[in-house]
């Protein structure tokens, strides 16, 4: 069913590419939809057209998707209204392909509820621009991730190595090591000092990487490991993103470079995450204690 909601966005001339759709060709199609809130429709995809008034639950054909608008027709009528006010008829359900953030609105910039895991099932209702707006199975709770992390299927899920040491590798920050994690992701630090490990999500960061922990959970993680006090000295860790597994250095003390994303994760601010060659935000340079903690971690790995 998901397959075929997204075959149809593609016939209704939707230019992205997601992970569900095939190359498809063009033929007529329509989906039913509901208005979710009084307003108006309009003649021509901008409001500054022609307009009139529609009550909340109008029932509409969507025909095609021009941009952030819906081409809707009712009764052999087309029109145009804006997608944030278009709910499907008939939920779509399916499941999150990878770790994801859910935003409060179809923009990665609104606060998220917290990362979504990998195989959560959620319920399709519309879609605005790059984002599926999703529902709970109750339909209590509304949100959006983005298009490529919803999948038709459960994806298979390979639990992170016991021992990772045999895939550490150091990388240089400014040479691809930022995109390991991209703003907006989850990974996972593994702490070599005690063996432990806790899920974050990358807030921003530019000269290195600025994470927060992603849950209360991680945050009391966090403070364990630094002996109930968060530090600013440098904590040999590796990075694990999928596959990928890189010796880092991070500090354990929130500060507010970034503004914290996550509300309710016990973490008032951000840490930092060091790789081989990146630099700190206030001084522009290279940090010798965190070059000796990624090569301490690294050593760590392949001794």
């Amino acid at each position: 069913m998901l397959n075929r909601f997204n075959r149809l966005l593609r016939v209704l001339l939707i230019a992205t590419t997601i992970m569900l759709v095939m190359c498809m060709t063009a033929s007529a199609a329509s989906i039913s939809c509901f208005i979710n809130a009084n307003t108006s429709v309009y003649a021509a995809p901008t409001t500054g057209a022609p307009s009139v008034g529609v009550p909340q639950g109008f029932r509409v054909k969507v025909t095609a998707i021009n941009g952030y608008w819906a081409q809707v027709q009712h009764s052999g009528k087309t029109a145009y209204i804006p997608l944030y006010y278009i709910t499907l008829c008939n939920r779509m359900h399916g499941y999150i392909s990878a770790t994801t953030p859910a935003y409060q609105y179809a923009t990665t910039s609104s606060r998220t509820a917290g990362p979504l895991p990998v195989n959560t099932d959620v319920y399709i209702v519309g879609r605005e621009g790059d984002f599926w707006r999703i529902q709970d199975k109750s339909g209590k709770i509304t949100c959006y991730v983005p298009l490529n992390t919803v999948s038709n299927k459960k994806v298979s899920v390979s639990a992170p190595s016991s021992d990772p040491r045999k895939q550490v590798v150091m990388l240089d920050w400014f040479k691809g090591g930022s995109d390991v994690v991209k703003k907006g992701e989850t990974a996972i630090i593994y702490d070599i000092m005690s063996g432990r490990s806790f899920n974050v999500y990358r807030n921003g960061g530019s000269n290195h990487g600025d994470f927060e922990p992603c849950t209360a959970a991680d945050t009391k993680v966090m403070y364990e490991i630094c002996g109930g006090k968060f530090s600013w000295d440098s904590r040999p860790v590796i990075l694990i993103k999928g596959s990928k597994y890189v010796a880092c250095a991070i500090n354990t003390q929130y500060h507010t470079n970034g503004n914290p994303l996550i509300p309710n994760n016990g973490y008032d601010g951000v840490f930092c995450l060091h790789m081989v060659n990146s630099k700190t935000h206030g001084t522009d340079k290279v940090n010798e204690s965190h070059q000796a903690a990624i090569r301490a971690a690294y050593n760590w790995a392949h001794s």
